[in-house]
């Protein structure tokens, strides 16, 4: 069996810089195909592509893209589409809801719509059979084995950290939103799994097990919402003292935040293990 072809994204606008801009943002996911009117829409439309995921604008120098749209639902009733107009009116918004696309706003938003294409590529990645899928599938799997084990202590945490580090590092070979399609795959939160490569990406496994072997005063171990908020400080003096202070002084997660606060450092929101 041959390898599946890339995703294919269509595109209705007839503004250059449009068209530019989703060449550059939508290439890093699959291949792009712009039609700049309804009738080269149309045309393009007849040869039915496998089309992935489709763009519409509304105003066309020959009619209406919700018209167009309306053309390619009847031939991709599934397919996901989105209406992309810099006039977002209450009519704009009733027709893309008729003909089930969402609606979004020019001038672009690039986290807005990166979040659309990820969304896209995690309902399409089960059926995709390309290498990168496939290498993907196994770190999924590793993954839902690695969150099944109970208690999910630190260092099955870390683990599922160095997976995650490893999905992030080589989008080439798993895919560009890998990490989106592993969280929906799982049922995790997409900030929980940046969270387990963030403490896996600040320390190496010995560094990591030497905190992990350091005592409080009260003889409790460092608990993993510990480590994810010492891991957004760098290493250096603020660093050691905080460590510092945390184990001799048995701070608590909230104790710890507070110090993090005080010195100006964002705290990511914890995963949950149990610890205050």
């Amino acid at each position: 069996m041959g390898e599946a072809a890339r995703p294919l994204f269509f595109a209705v606008d007839d503004e250059p810089q449009a068209q530019h801009w989703y060449a550059r943002m939508l290439r890093a996911y699959g291949d792009v195909v712009v039609a700049p009117s309804a009738a080269a829409a149309r045309r393009q439309l007849a040869n039915r592509p496998a089309v992935s995921a489709a763009l519409f604008d509304v105003f066309l120098p020959d009619g209406s893209g919700l018209d167009v749209l309306a053309e390619f639902r009847r031939l991709y009733p599934t397919t996901p589409a989105v209406v992309v107009t810099g006039h977002v009116k209450g009519d704009v918004v009733n027709a893309a809801y008729d003909l089930d696309a969402g609606v979004m706003s020019k001038p672009f938003n690039r986290d807005r719509m990166q979040h659309w294409v990820e969304r896209v590529m995690t309902t399409r990645a089960p059926a995709m059979r390309t290498p990168e899928a496939d290498a993907l599938g196994e770190r999924v799997e590793a993954l839902k084995t690695l969150f099944g084990h109970r208690p999910c202590d630190a260092r099955i945490r870390y683990q599922i950290g160095e997976l995650v580090a490893e999905l992030k590092k080589h989008p080439a070979h798993y895919g560009a939103s890998a990490v989106a399609t592993a969280a929906s795959a799982i049922g995790e939160a997409l900030p929980s799994l940046y969270r387990h490569a963030r403490v896996a990406q600040r320390w190496r496994i010995g560094e990591f097990e030497i905190l992990l072997s350091r005592p409080m005063a009260d003889g409790r171990t460092l608990s993993w919402s510990h480590l994810v908020s010492l891991a957004g400080v760098s290493a250096g003096r603020l660093y050691d003292r905080l460590l510092e202070q945390t184990l001799s002084q048995s701070w608590t997660v909230r104790q710890l935040e507070a110090a993090l606060d005080e010195a100006g450092i964002a705290v990511p929101v914890p995963v949950s293990d149990g610890s205050e």
